[in-house]
């Protein structure tokens, strides 16, 4: 382990307990929300003149946090960490040529370079541009070292889809950035990529008629776990921990109810209608593996990294191709091997197709209803079981509605037979 002093701020604690361990000289690393940090820089004595100090500065998820102008966080901190000592004198020893001196290299080819130039707001145009690496020249680093010149903070800028605006990069204001990429050579090859996912992803979508998806998912999960084959291709995906995301906060929560009725693996629920200890909870429970199942809405499709989480089922197909990617970036994580399944109307393949090639991703080809008939002609218990839950979730939902039945309480205990316990062993 690292021998840091690590604090975290972001409202789990009072305010009063977080400015102790911010006192100068406290913490090392500070981990916060936006809203937290600038409160803390406008009431905690000494925190927002010891950001002069910080050296290295992390925005994760950064497309989302741009969106974000709350209490003018970005420019606050900003200002906040830039404010360092010699920076003003340093500024007249720049080299208003500099950046026309960097070099662009092609992420997946190195061979293929491009001559830099100078986009809008003195950012590099290949910055625009995924497939490339804004590389500056060593010679001039070397340079400000041996003057003793200080280049400031360091700012890493993270996030699976990184926005292109132009306006929101500058309010990042940058110095000679280098933009990396990581994606394979077949991802650089074509020049509407935006996105890439990980090859170890396998991604399918099916088919179903009006109605049947709580079906299509029951039978998904029962495949999931009899044979952890999730890709559908014959592959060797161990069963692991399932998300399954919903459009709405009602459908997921819906789903959740419809699923613990069934039966046989535990199931949580994640949304905002769950109070943040209750979230916190069911995060925990799939980590650590007493929940198999956990529905959510796309509050969870950000930022959350759950280990040992083998299959993503969009029982809602996304309506933003960025929300896709942020989705089933949930699995295949790391290396390791993930599936992504997607459940589809008729009517919504052509919206979805579209969708991936806005997106620069590969075409899928759906599994026709046909095939899910199919199925579900085997399995004429799975039907009538699941037929039984949907009636009996009025039922439930019933009883929410009187306070007879807490929304977080798992109702699987009045699940007669068993339904997936068969297969989740």
């Amino acid at each position: 382990s690292l021998d840091v002093n690590l604090v975290a701020a972001c409202g789990r604690e009072k305010m009063a307990d977080e400015s102790a361990r911010l006192c100068p000289g406290m913490a090392d690393v500070v981990v916060g929300t936006p809203g937290r940090i600038v409160a803390h820089m406008r009431e905690t004595e000494g925190f927002e003149r010891q950001l002069s100090t910080v050296e290295w500065l992390v925005i994760d998820d950064a497309d989302r946090l741009l969106q974000q102008s709350h209490q003018d966080w970005l420019p606050r901190l900003m200002a906040a960490v830039e404010r360092k000592p010699g920076l003003a004198e340093q500024s007249k020893y720049a080299d208003p040529e500099a950046d026309s001196e960097a070099e662009i290299y092609h992420a997946g080819n190195p061979d293929l370079a491009a001559p830099a130039e100078q986009g809008c707001n003195g950012l590099p145009s290949g910055l625009s541009l995924c497939d490339y690496v804004v590389m500056s020249d060593p010679q001039v680093i070397d340079a400000e070292a041996a003057l003793g010149w200080r280049r400031g903070v360091r700012k890493l800028i993270l996030s699976a889809t990184l926005t292109r605006h132009p306006a929101k990069l500058h309010s990042l204001r940058l110095h000679r950035p280098l933009h990396l990429h990581a994606a394979t050579a077949d991802d650089m090859s074509g020049s509407n990529k935006r996105f890439s996912l990980p090859t170890t992803l396998s991604e399918r979508c099916a088919v179903v008629p009006p109605g049947g998806k709580p079906l299509a998912l029951v039978l998904e999960l029962q495949a999931h776990f009899s044979t952890g084959d999730s890709a559908g291709d014959g592959g060797t995906t161990d069963a692991g921990g399932v998300i399954v995301f919903a459009a709405t906060v009602e459908t997921s929560h819906r789903l959740a109810r419809v699923l613990q009725l069934y039966g046989g693996v535990a199931v949580s629920e994640y949304s905002a209608r769950l109070r943040p200890e209750d979230r916190r909870a069911s995060l925990k429970r799939l980590a650590d593996g007493t929940t198999q199942v956990l529905v959510c809405s796309d509050v969870l499709s950000r930022g959350i990294d759950v280990s040992g989480v083998t299959l993503v089922v969009n029982y809602d197909a996304p309506s933003h191709p960025k929300t896709y990617v942020h989705r089933v970036g949930r699995t295949a994580r790391a290396g390791r091997r993930g599936a992504a399944i997607t459940l589809l109307l008729r009517e919504e393949v052509r919206f979805f197709s579209q969708l991936r090639k806005k997106a620069g991703l590969r075409a899928i080809k759906p599994a026709a209803i046909a095939a899910y008939r199919a199925v579900v002609a085997h399995n004429e218990s799975a039907v009538a079981r699941c037929t039984a839950c949907l009636g009996e979730l009025e039922t439930v939902l019933a009883h929410e509605s009187m306070q007879l039945l807490q929304p977080t309480a798992d109702v699987a205990a009045l699940a007669t037979d068993a339904g997936l316990d068969k297969v989740a062993q």
